[in-house]
């Protein structure tokens, strides 16, 4: 398969517009005259086509108000694409996996948050504070974790860390959880070539390291990662059509019981003058609403207690502990008056690394 042309191709998509209905439709206009130049997609063209064609309708229907037809077009299309999308589910808790073993959530409050519960998800009694956001529905409490503690920050609008909390997470070592990883089919990772890798003398990109069906199944998938990963809308609109067919995903991971939550990447971020394994963001729904807390997330995370962000940059300012996980891992994809710049380095990384002192115990 011609890597190059798909790197060209891919390197020039626009997330961005404010016609999202428009904009998505014109773009799948261009993908699909690249698939006509793949050889290789010869027989999966049809499939890919239908893809196009009903994201297009989904989103005239929705915009039309017919909300539940709407819906219900999605749901068949996600069942064509069964076959594909068993390629970025993943099953378990390995590092490989997930792509980080540890996780991070952060909160405001202007008061000291003294126990893990405050850094959970919204507890169902709150659900009413629950608004719109890309994968969130209205009501629905979900637990949202970050593979960085700078994406956390990124991902709330980067405030002052004056009232700002951090928590690490990890999976407990028993827990068995299914997710649908974005992350694996997105150009931003498919066109990466990771520092540890270089580090081992292999300096092909992530791309060119997978097996061609998985590319093929990664393209197959690309128009419903596009039209998840699309921003536009001005933080004052009560409506973002953006959020559409994100939060049509985030139900029908409801209905499938074997999954339990997305990993993106942050939509906020610009992967070039950062690593992407750093940009990850997961979301997971809880399973019932029988308790405040959800029992089965309360279950299979443990968490640190929460910690005020300006309280640790004070404590490790002169913290010299180097983190073999982050290491590796480029901070910025450019030199700054000759350094080079890694995570481990900035106050994001410190603070990791002083979260690392502490054990993750589940709620009590």
């Amino acid at each position: 398969m011609d890597i190059e042309k798909l790197k060209e191709y891919f390197q020039n998509i626009v997330y961005s517009s404010k016609n999202i209905k428009v904009h998505v439709s014109n773009e799948f206009s261009n993908f699909l005259n690249l698939i006509n130049d793949i050889p290789e997609l010869a027989d999966k063209k049809n499939k890919i086509k239908n893809c196009c064609r009903e994201l297009n309708k989904i989103l005239r229907e929705y915009e039309n108000g017919h909300v539940f037809k709407s819906y219900d077009l999605f749901d068949k299309m996600m069942h064509g694409l069964n076959h594909s999308l068993n390629a970025i589910i993943v099953n378990g808790k390995k590092p490989d996996d997930f792509l980080n073993k540890d996780f991070y959530r952060m909160r405001l409050s202007s008061s000291i948050l003294s126990n893990k519960k405050e850094i959970f998800h919204t507890p169902i009694s709150l659900r009413r504070k629950i608004n719109s956001q890309r994968y969130s529905v209205p009501g629905l409490p979900c637990l949202y974790l970050s593979s960085s503690v700078y994406t956390c920050w990124a991902e709330m609008n980067k405030p002052n860390i004056q009232d700002l909390h951090v928590s690490r997470y990890v999976l407990d070592d028993l827990a068995i959880v299914n997710i649908l990883n974005f992350t694996m089919i997105d150009p931003k990772r498919l066109f990466y070539r990771d520092k540890m890798h270089e580090f081992r003398g292999d300096n092909q990109m992530y791309i060119e390291r997978i097996e061609p069906q998985f590319l093929i199944d990664a393209i197959i998938l690309w128009p419903l990662l596009f039209v998840c990963s699309l921003k536009g809308s001005d933080k004052s609109d009560f409506y973002k059509p953006e959020y559409i067919i994100p939060q049509f995903l985030l139900q029908w991971i409801r209905t499938n019981h074997d999954l339990k939550g997305i990993a993106y990447f942050s939509t906020d971020l610009d992967t070039k003058n950062i690593d992407p394994f750093y940009c990850i963001n997961y979301v997971f729904p809880v399973e019932s609403d029988a308790s405040e807390i959800c029992t089965y997330l309360s279950n299979i995370f443990k968490l640190t207690d929460p910690y005020r962000c300006d309280v640790i940059e004070n404590t490790v300012s002169a913290y010299r502990g180097v983190s073999p996980d982050l290491s590796h891992r480029r901070f910025q994809d450019c030199n700054y008056r000759g350094l080079e710049i890694y995570y481990e380095h900035t106050k994001y990384g410190k603070i990791e690394q002083y979260l690392q002192l502490f054990d993750a115990e589940k709620i009590e």
